[in-house]
């Protein structure tokens, strides 16, 4: 499984999540939340956008009933777009990071992804 998290330190790393990505300054406005994609080409993966609009209702669909105009399609376009800028966190190191409001943020690994902001 593979995550992205967007504006938030990572403190811990969950034992499914083989890789996880963070960026701090993304150039798209999302809805704050978590989002899991399951069913992919190149795997499930989890991001977590901390600061951003508003969040809708949950839901759950179908990644093969995805529409291109679908607002889940046009994220998980995000996510995988994001993820290739975005820097690794490695297990057992720790990343000193600044967020959007200049304030310092430490991430590390290993074992659930917790993004909430010290």
């Amino acid at each position: 499984m593979r995550a992205l998290v967007v504006a938030a330190p990572v403190r811990a790393l969950a034992g499914p999540v083989r890789e996880c990505r963070i960026v701090w300054n993304a150039e798209v406005e999302l809805p704050q939340g978590v989002y899991w994609f399951q069913g992919v080409d190149d795997g499930p993966i989890i991001l977590q956008v901390a600061s951003g609009s508003l969040p809708g209702d949950p839901m759950v669909v179908s990644v093969g009933n995805l529409d291109d105009d679908h607002p889940l399609a046009d994220t998980w376009r995000w996510a995988e777009e994001l993820r290739g800028n975005a820097a690794l966190v490695l297990q057992g190191q720790a990343m000193l990071e600044e967020d959007a409001d200049g304030r310092a943020a430490l991430g590390c690994g290993p074992a659930a992804i917790d993004g909430t902001k010290p």
